[in-house]
């Protein structure tokens, strides 16, 4: 049985509230108890989501894809999400929901977001570049890890530069990660445009900075333990994946009644 989402047909933006900043941490909570329902179904997905983008990264013609089609993919997760916390199942094909529904839009999100992140990856090339010198950067690239740490340890000032450099570029990607958090949400649940979407993701963000703070307490601690485990890693980029929903449910309380959203019935842009 399909899940009935929520969809605004007059493409008129629902309204994000300011939730506690404790709310945070029942993102997470929420989040694995979503996972512990169907841990296989989860895994398996990632597992096809992640195959897919190491065949499409090991190709020079299909490297961009990832990107492009991150948002369908994010929409896919979401609408998982969704389906399981009403109580209809998880199913390996909600996984590829964005491709069924919303199509062109949800493909324009990935191409802005692709955009995007090439405009801060140069940006962040002009700003590594004002504190370590270009040459600095070509000798570090060709050092071996062990080579780049020991040369770090004895250039404390480089390592200090890269550090400030790297700081800095994380300030311009944070409204990045902002447009695109519930930009996939937005799209396929109220039928906004892309760009629409992205800047009502900031503004929901912005108005929720302190719950978003918790959930970086309690979430990047476990990213970090999941860097030692081979599986560890896997479920905590699917708990990300199922918090997107679990924060939008929480900011975006339904504002109509659930209705099935429409099918773009087409694969062309």
């Amino acid at each position: 049985m399909a899940i009935q989402l929520p969809t605004d047909q007059s493409n008129e933006a629902p309204k994000a509230i300011a939730v506690p900043a404790m709310e945070g941490s029942k993102w997470v909570i929420h989040s694995f108890g979503l996972f512990a329902k169907r841990p296989s179904i989860w895994l398996l997905s990632w597992l096809i989501y992640f195959i897919l983008n190491l065949m499409f990264v090991m190709s020079s013609v299909l490297i961009l894809l990832p990107a492009l089609l991150s948002g369908l993919f994010t929409a896919g997760f979401i609408y998982g999400s969704k389906s399981l916390d009403n109580g209809q199942g998880l199913q390996i094909e909600h996984l590829f929901k964005g491709f069924k529904i919303k199509f062109r839009d949800l493909l324009r999100l990935g191409m802005l977001y692709l955009a995007a992140s090439f405009l801060l990856g140069m940006l962040f090339s002009l700003v590594l570049g004002s504190f370590i010198d270009e040459q600095q950067i070509i000798n570090m690239s060709n050092l071996s890890q062990q080579e780049l740490q020991q040369h770090l340890r004895e250039s404390p000032e480089q390592l200090a530069a890269i550090l400030k450099a790297v700081l800095m570029t994380l300030i311009f990607f944070a409204p990045l990660i902002m447009a695109s958090w519930f930009a996939p949400a937005l799209v396929l649940f109220h039928d906004l445009k892309p760009i629409q979407a992205m800047i009502l993701s900031i503004k929901a963000c912005n108005k929720n900075l302190f719950a978003f703070m918790v959930f970086g307490v309690f979430i990047v601690p476990l990213i970090l333990l999941g860097l030692v485990s081979i599986v560890g890693m896997p479920i905590i980029l699917v708990v990300i994946n199922i918090s997107q929903y679990c924060s939008y449910k929480s900011i975006f309380p339904q504002q109509s009644d659930d209705q099935q959203p429409e099918m773009d019935g087409t694969f062309i842009v």
